[in-house]
């Protein structure tokens, strides 16, 4: 295995879907473990909205093969959090490359 610089720290975050008395479904995210990675910022781009400006971050972390992830969670880095839209394995490697947007909540 090669793993290169995972000089960085990330926390997964799995969803949760909680249902309520009237049926209703919330999904909250609740955090699984943090874990080192290796980040590579792809772009950002700034979205003019009415009312609001939304500015949107693409960005890329490269962690273990051994960690649980799936498409649809959750990953806080530096206090943002971004969500995962796809996942590369590399099994020659023993890493995964999670593909995220940032969440603008």
């Amino acid at each position: 295995m090669i793993a290169g610089k995972l000089n960085e720290s990330i926390t997964l975050m799995r969803p949760v879907e909680n249902r309520d008395s009237f049926g209703s479904i919330d999904k909250t995210y609740q955090d699984v473990k943090t874990v080192h990675a290796e980040t590579d910022w792809k772009g950002g781009s700034t979205t003019y909205g009415q009312p609001e400006i939304v500015a949107g971050e693409t960005l890329n972390f490269i962690i273990r093969d051994a960690h649980t992830v799936a498409v649809d969670w959750r990953v806080r880095y530096t206090g943002i959090v971004y969500h995962v839209n796809a996942i590369n394995h590399n099994r020659q490697r023993g890493m995964k490359t999670l593909y995220c947007t940032k969440v603008n909540e």
